[in-house]
């Protein structure tokens, strides 16, 4: 039983055996250390007993993190990763340990980057073998922040017995020392330079390659320096042969680009620390040293590349595609910093719209490009203001492509740009900017959805379930087949077509070559490996796809799934509003001033936001419309007049008076009759609205003198 006992962590042997009655006072008050408590947690966790093993982790949480660790290096537990191993497989142990361990490698990460921690390790390693082992060890786990201090060490003239362990250990440490050391070697003294460039050379990281250039291509250099930086750039540019032989600004824009699109894919580049979720970009000084600057996680490879791309620039000013990426990653950066601060953008700085506004529509149309194909919303967006503020018509045509955008903003801001610019020309795309100009028209109107099916009865099923989403169904068998209420519609949100794999691209393909169709997404219903295919084909485009039966579940399921990856975030209130009246302006201008652009066009959303919910959308149709020369436009307008109250009829009746004042009656003689019945029925501004209209409509005059005589 004795032997047994002592087999017992020390802790619970004591308490187990005194009581609590029995124990002295002093000793009962006093804590079990953070060694009982990690021999206490190691062997409940070893013998299966998860509830005392959480009393003992819990009491770890409540421990210094230092005094942790310390316990845990000092314990017998060689392998604390076996102990917390097997308590995550304990339901009532797992949350703790998992807990515990965090803080156990949070504390060893901090104590591997104590900067007297690191200064003591580079002192060990002229001790001997094993003190050198291990120091390189400790410094590979302090990793780059290391490299200040290292660097540090090999400049000091007064350490130079340390210099060749130094070097050796740098190549040891490898990767993590090459950005920090990159970015120190085009500034430093001969000797450290010869040095640094061998070690970078020695570990055999491309990303080198750009500072070893750059120490080539100086005029300046050490001819012995020279001489070491030729040899480290044949070394690496064994990797890169295919690339000929490039220019230092040429690989600091290489490195930025990849940062860049490291970006895009959610990926954080080289040199990013997880456990502080923050990037480092490195500066170096003669006075200073090697000094890191921290960057938010969000912003990290756009601050990356936009450092790349001013080196770059630096080295070559006429290299164009460096002042490209500086735009769009120095944009993007802007987008995503939030409230976060970004130390690696200089304070003396314009913000980033200056530079786009100075750089001139062919950079800005390169950005465009970029953001349309990594489908960056907010970056078009901003390339687009950027163009509309200094391109001409010829500089915009390129705007067309962000016509056909999935975010919605982004198609509007380029029709309204294109619009604006009333060129006199057709140009590939321009029969695409009404239609959405039509489109924001109607935001928050009811949707209208082209159902393609070859049965009567899946026809049916699609319909309904659409319609109990909120859209028009418009039901056939093929797009040939529904042309004319296609065009007859305010537009067209959603096509739902069933099918295999070849039907539903076959749709896809027309659609994308109306004006009408181009932007709608496109929902296939069809067995899974059609689904399989189409999810491989378009991607996370303006097309989706559902199995099972023609549900509205199912199908409103598809439409969120694309919705969220395709049309960008809703609009709504205000913003709806505003996009509306600016397209409704615009629309009017079309139909005042000569242009490419045939407002007629957009008749069927016009007449549709005769009835918005939105008086003041609901007057600017109005008004739009009565630019039109059209019998159609006129009637809708009078039609709606009649038919609405309040300030909208008032606005109305004088739109309907301002076209008939244009273009003449073009009315019928019934809208006529029920007009004299309005003016007779009315008091105050409406009948003033509706006298106008009626004298505007050169309507028979025997009705003024008949309603005079009438109230003589």
């Amino acid at each position: 039983m004795a032997r047994f006992r002592h087999a017992l962590p020390v802790s619970v042997l004591s308490f187990s055996l005194l009581g609590a009655a029995a124990a002295p006072t002093a000793f009962a008050q006093d804590a079990p250390t953070p060694e009982q408590l990690w021999s206490d947690f190691a062997h409940y966790v070893l013998i299966a007993r998860p509830t005392l093993a959480a009393d003992a982790g819990q009491a770890l949480l409540d421990a210094d993190a230092g005094a942790l660790l310390d316990a845990v290096e000092a314990s017998d537990h060689a392998q604390p990763g076996n102990i917390f191993d097997r308590a995550s497989g304990m339901e009532q142990l797992s949350g703790v340990a998992a807990q515990v361990q965090q803080k156990l490698e949070s504390a060893r990460l901090d104590r591997s980057r104590d900067e007297q921690r690191i200064t003591d390790n580079i002192e060990l390693l002229d001790d001997g073998t094993r003190p050198y082992v291990n120091a390189v060890r400790r410094l590979t786990a302090a990793g780059q922040y290391a490299a200040p201090q290292m660097l540090a060490t090999l400049r000091d003239p007064a350490k130079e017995s340390l210099h060749p362990f130094v070097l050796r250990a740098m190549i040891d440490v490898g990767q993590p020392l090459v950005a920090p050391l990159s970015a120190a070697l085009p500034d430093l003294e001969p000797v450290a330079q010869s040095q640094v460039a061998e070690v970078l050379a020695r570990v055999g990281y491309p990303y080198a390659l750009a500072s070893i250039h750059r120490v080539i291509e100086n005029p300046d250099t050490d001819p012995s320096v020279l001489l070491t930086a030729q040899k480290a750039s044949e070394s690496l540019r064994e990797e890169l042969r295919e690339f000929g032989n490039p220019s230092s600004a040429d690989l600091y824009l290489a490195i930025g680009e990849t940062a860049y699109n490291q970006g895009t894919h959610g990926e954080q580049p080289t040199g990013f620390d997880s456990a502080k979720d923050v990037g480092l970009i490195w500066r170096f000084g003669r006075d200073i040293g090697l000094v890191p600057l921290e960057v938010p996680a969000q912003v990290y490879a756009d601050a990356l590349a936009r450092d790349a791309a001013t080196t770059a620039l630096s080295l070559n000013p006429e290299l164009d595609a460096a002042l490209t990426l500086f735009l769009a990653s120095d944009l993007r950066a802007g987008n995503n910093l939030g409230e976060a601060d970004d130390p690696s953008r200089p304070d003396g700085w314009q913000p980033a719209e200056y530079y786009a506004l100075l750089a001139g529509p062919q950079r800005l149309r390169e950005v465009l490009d970029t953001a349309l194909s990594n489908q960056d919303s907010a970056l078009a967006l901003d390339a687009i203001d950027a163009l509309a503020n200094t391109a001409s018509i010829e500089a915009l045509q390129p705007l067309t492509r962000a016509l056909s955008f999935p975010d919605r903003r982004v198609r509007f801001r380029a029709a309204e740009a294109l619009a604006k610019a009333m060129p006199q020309q057709a140009f590939a795309g321009s029969e695409r900017v009404v239609p959405v100009l039509a489109e924001a028209v109607r935001q928050g109107e009811s949707q209208v959805a082209v159902v393609l099916a070859d049965s009567q009865a899946t026809r049916n099923a699609l319909s309904d379930a659409v319609s109990s989403l909120g859209y028009e169904p418009l039901s056939g068998a093929s797009l040939a087949e529904l042309s004319e209420p296609i065009r007859a519609a305010a537009g067209v949100d959603l096509i739902v077509v069933t099918g295999d794999t070849a039907r539903v691209s076959a749709v896809v393909e027309q659609s994308g070559q109306n004006y009408k169709l181009a932007g709608s997404q496109v929902i296939g219903y069809v067995d899974l490996p059609s689904q399989t295919a189409l999810t491989g084909r378009f991607g996370k485009g303006r097309v989706g796809s559902f199995v099972g039966d023609p549900t509205a579940d199912n199908v409103g399921n598809a439409v969120e799934r694309v919705t969220a990856n395709y049309s960008g975030a809703p609009i709504g209130g205000d913003e709806a509003e505003g996009f509306a009246l600016t397209a409704l302006g615009l629309l009017e201008g079309m139909a005042t001033t000569p242009s490419v652009y045939s407002a007629n066009d957009a008749l069927p959303a016009l007449t549709a936001a005769l009835s918005d919910g939105r008086e003041a959308v609901a007057s600017a149709a109005g008004e739009a419309l009565a630019a039109l020369d059209s019998p159609e436009a006129q009637a809708a307008l009078a039609a709606s007049a009649l038919d609405s109250v309040g300030d909208v009829q008032i606005s109305q009746l004088g739109s309907l008076a301002a076209s008939a004042s244009q273009f003449g009656n073009l009315v019928s003689a019934e809208t006529g009759d029920r007009l004299l019945a309005l003016v007779k029925e009315s008091e105050g501004e409406l009948a003033l609205a509706a006298a106008q209209a009626h004298g505007a409509l050169s309507l028979p005059t025997s009705n003024a003198v008949t309603l005079l005589l009438d109230n003589r």
